[in-house]
């Protein structure tokens, strides 16, 4: 009888143990499952942080971006204000309509103001230099618009206005000559070298009050133009 229960025994002991085997087997590749998945995870989520930080870090902004951004809104900066007065030669007010009587001299007297300035608007990367010792360069000083305030007609003798006003006479390619030579008093004044100063000023303290290290240099304006 004990003859036949041993090998019964000895069969169910092996059978275990190879169960057990496969349990160990079964909890192995588990763990191993388990840590690539681990480590895949922290993988990607390390990428993904990364992507994320690349995403929401701001862009980095040159001091030619901050100046480009905010200067060229400005336009004409500093525009300089240029006001005269004039006499007409006797030769260019012969229109007859002015006159009260035949033979009669008169005075015209011409007011006007002659703007001009540097448009910023103009500025491009062009004009800076970033290198040591970083310079920024201004554009031309321009003349912007020239306006006639009055045009006046006075008779020598009495000094009382023409009873026609000059003004309201001219054709518009006399007005235009008035103009012009308004224009090339104002430039032989000086109006565009001051435009340029007074905006070199001002371009400065804006520089300074954005932290930024510029020497602010002007461009010589051209020569003045007519007689």
């Amino acid at each position: 009888m004990k003859e036949s229960v041993l090998p019964s025994a000895v069969i169910h002991s092996k059978f275990l143990m190879w169960i057990a085997l496969i349990i160990i087997m079964l909890l192995g590749i588990s763990y191993l499952g388990f840590k690539a998945n681990k480590q895949h995870a922290a993988s990607t989520s390390s990428q993904d942080l990364t992507v994320a930080a690349a995403v929401n870090s701001p862009p980095v902004v040159t001091p030619a971006d901050r100046i480009l951004s905010t200067l060229p809104q400005l336009n004409v900066l500093v525009p300089v204000l240029y006001s005269t007065q004039m006499i007409l030669p006797q030769k260019g007010v012969q229109d007859g309509s002015a006159l009260w009587q035949p033979n009669q001299q008169q005075l015209t007297i011409v007011q006007g103001t002659v703007l001009a300035g540097v448009d910023l608007s103009e500025l491009t990367r062009a004009n800076m230099n970033l290198s040591a010792p970083a310079s920024l360069q201004l554009p031309l000083a321009e003349m912007i618009s020239v306006h006639l305030d009055d045009v006046s007609t006075y008779d020598i003798k009495t000094g009382q206005k023409s009873a026609v006003q000059l003004g309201t006479s001219m054709t518009e390619s006399q007005l235009e000559e008035v103009r012009q030579q308004m224009e090339h008093n104002a430039c032989m004044s000086g109006i565009l070298q001051n435009s340029s100063e007074s905006t070199r000023k001002e371009v400065d303290v804006l520089l300074k009050s954005m932290n930024i290290e510029m020497m602010v240099n002007v461009t010589n304006p051209l020569p003045c133009e007519g007689t």
